[in-house]
């Protein structure tokens, strides 16, 4: 499991994380790996965002890799709510899961490797 909780702007950690991602479940189908967004990270997935003006590179296509090798994403929901936002003001993703607090400590329980990025 990989569990990020830094926003997707003034560093790569976010982006980083999602190609850590994909790189675990390019290993094959006996390799399980979920990406847990929490914390400033849910912003990795508000729809909408132009980006050009602050110097950065797109979301795009960390965005595009998820859907290339069919992750799991889950979002904390409270960290959305602390955010202002709301499920609908997220990309259209197929495997986009919203999970509560309790869900998350189950996982991380659940999980036999953690990394916090």
């Amino acid at each position: 499991m990989i569990y990020c909780d830094k926003g997707p702007f003034g560093t790569n950690i976010t982006a980083e994380a999602i190609r850590l991602v994909a790189g675990f479940l390019g290993l094959g189908p006996t390799i399980e790996c979920h990406l847990i967004l929490d914390g400033d990270a849910v912003y990795m997935l508000k729809s909408g965002q132009d980006v050009k003006g602050l110097g950065v590179d797109s979301l795009d296509e960390p965005l595009e890799l998820l859907e290339l090798v069919d992750a799991d994403v889950y979002v904390v929901e409270n960290a959305l709510a602390e955010r202002g936002l709301s499920c609908e003001d997220l990309v259209d993703y197929p495997n986009l899961h919203f999970i509560s607090m309790e869900h998350l400590s189950r996982m991380i329980t659940d999980h036999s490797s953690v990394f916090h990025m």
